[in-house]
């Protein structure tokens, strides 16, 4: 009895202990969550002048700076550091505890987006993803190095329906890279889409979405968007601030190509290395029961580009059964 009450005590501390490590939890005044999901959390951060918080902690993320900027970051073993920043600035941000100050005397605000998961420490991700092969049988795959400066958890595509708002294909009819309506400092990307299958939810003769890009290199190509591009989209639901992205951002993209025998076939941006990674399992857990072609496909591919029509039939044979 006495080890199960100490178990437990133990448990509640360190439960108690990683809250209060959490800014939202502990500085509410300073940290508000804008949205949150399977692979990011994003907060707004907001400091008046010389106003400070209290020790707390962060994953890796990234950084998007509103306004200019100046703090003093106290850490856990007594060191100091002072760091500046620009309005409009991008950053690539290690986990990291510490104890902000603002040193100026204008407001400062930022928005941070923190990725779930454990990326690499303090080295920023090369912009290619490089393919995986499936995780084996019990083990936990690694995430994904996806857009420029962005870790995504990897998710085979039940996951990847289950999160999606909207699956449309089509061909790019126009691309441009503006900044956020109601702020300026955040670049996006907006792609309009005419459409020519909706294989879930809802979209008319074209489809636009409006996505948050925070990597110069992105701005600079539209992360990978052009016109007369022909596409396979599945798409999230937009924010309360009119912001979506593929699901899984370059998982959730595909392109679809012609391939050698003049055949339309679908890859996305990881080469669809785990896209049917136990499928069959979720499919007959939720009482799907699928073609034997499709079953085959899912049991025999390990990556690379699939047929768009068998692609198709199993996102409607899913979509169909849920």
């Amino acid at each position: 009895m006495r080890r199960v009450l100490f178990a437990t005590v133990l448990l509640c501390l360190a439960v108690s202990t990683t809250q209060a490590q959490d800014p939202v939890k502990l500085d509410p005044k300073h940290y508000k969550v804008e949205f949150e999901n399977a692979q990011v959390r994003v907060l707004r951060i907001h400091y008046g002048p010389h106003e400070k918080s209290m020790m707390h902690e962060h994953p890796a993320a990234v950084a998007v700076f509103l306004t200019d900027g100046r703090a003093k970051f106290n850490f856990p073993d007594g060191k100091a550091e002072e760091r500046s920043w620009k309005a409009g600035e991008s950053r690539w941000l290690a986990a990291e505890k510490h104890l902000p100050e603002q040193l100026g005397d204008k407001p400062n605000e930022l928005i941070l987006v923190e990725l779930k998961g454990k990326p690499a420490a303090a080295k920023p991700p090369t912009a290619k993803a490089l393919p995986q092969a499936p995780p084996a049988e019990g083990q936990k795959a690694a995430p994904f190095v996806t857009q420029r400066g962005a870790i995504t958890v990897p998710q085979n595509l039940g996951e990847m329906m289950d999160e999606a708002a909207t699956i449309v294909r089509g061909h790019v009819a126009s691309v441009r890279v503006e900044p956020h309506p109601e702020f300026e400092n955040l670049n996006t990307i907006v792609v309009t889409l005419r459409v020519d299958e909706v294989l879930k939810g809802q979209a008319g003769e074209t489809f636009t979405f409006r996505q948050f890009i925070w990597d110069i290199r992105d701005k600079r190509d539209a992360a990978g968007y052009g016109k007369a591009q022909h596409l396979l989209l599945l798409m999230t639901k937009p924010s309360q601030y009119g912001l979506a992205s593929p699901v899984g951002l370059e998982q959730g993209r595909f392109r679809v190509e012609q391939d050698k025998d003049g055949k339309l076939v679908a890859v996305n941006g990881h080469e669809n290395v785990g896209l049917f990674t136990k499928l069959d399992q979720q499919m007959a857990g939720k009482g799907i029961r699928l073609p034997r072609e499709l079953s085959a496909m899912i049991a025999d591919h390990r990556a690379g580009p699939v047929p768009l029509a068998d692609l198709e039939q199993l996102i409607r044979a899913v979509a169909g059964g849920k």
